[in-house]
């Protein structure tokens, strides 16, 4: 059971599939939302787009998602994630819990303690990321990233968020974009920034004998 920091580590380097969650507040409202209505931060800031149909699989796809996670991360130094609880709560679903500081100095601990590189880092920001990724010794001088960073790939995810979502594909077309660029890039090990897409990404990537984050 992952519930200490070395638990995690040891989870990461072992040679099984896992899935680490951790839902968003606005993916938290959202699921908690009754009678087919869609949280309205959900288009402006997860980036889902569609209609009551598509958010009802959109929702079967992170409960199926957190009912196989290996772990759910639950943020203490921030107050707008205790709905995350709630979620938890109300589905009446236990998931190994580790609770973490939103901190830079976790990540750094967490990467550096990993025996792989072969790692993909999911972002939007994929141009930004490659055009400093040579600078990252100078992001924390103090407890430098001593795992082989320049062999990370970035996988860049869409910007669907609202005015911005595409008009010739549906979410779960987009979606399944995102997951296929992922296993192409055959990474060990797969960090998520990539809103509402997250959750469920972890899962099916779990499903294909991978770790994600």
């Amino acid at each position: 059971m992952i519930n200490r920091f070395d638990n995690l580590i040891s989870v990461l380097n072992a040679k099984e599939p896992v899935s680490i969650v951790r839902l968003g507040n606005v993916e938290a409202h959202n699921i908690l939302m009754k009678n087919g209505k869609i949280y309205s931060q959900m288009a402006t800031n997860a980036g889902f787009f569609g209609n009551e149909d598509d958010n009802k699989k959109w929702k079967r796809l992170v409960l199926e998602s957190l009912m196989n996670a290996d772990c759910n991360l639950r943020v203490i130094s921030c107050k707008s994630f205790w709905v995350c609880d709630d979620v938890l709560t109300q589905l009446n679903l236990f998931i190994p819990t580790l609770p973490y500081i939103e901190d830079l100095g976790f990540y750094i601990s967490l990467v550096n303690n990993l025996r792989t590189s072969n790692i993909g880092i999911v972002s939007y920001f994929k141009k930004d990321i490659e055009s400093q990724i040579c600078k990252m010794d100078w992001i924390h001088k103090k407890k430098p990233i001593t795992n082989s960073y320049r062999k990370w790939k970035i996988i860049k995810s869409e910007n669907t968020i609202k005015g911005n979502e595409p008009k010739d594909k549906t979410f779960f077309e987009v979606y399944d974009e995102l997951l296929k660029r992922c296993l192409d890039a055959n990474c060990d090990i797969y960090f998520l920034s990539c809103g509402c897409y997250g959750v469920p990404l972890c899962n099916d990537l779990k499903k294909a004998g991978k770790k994600a984050f």
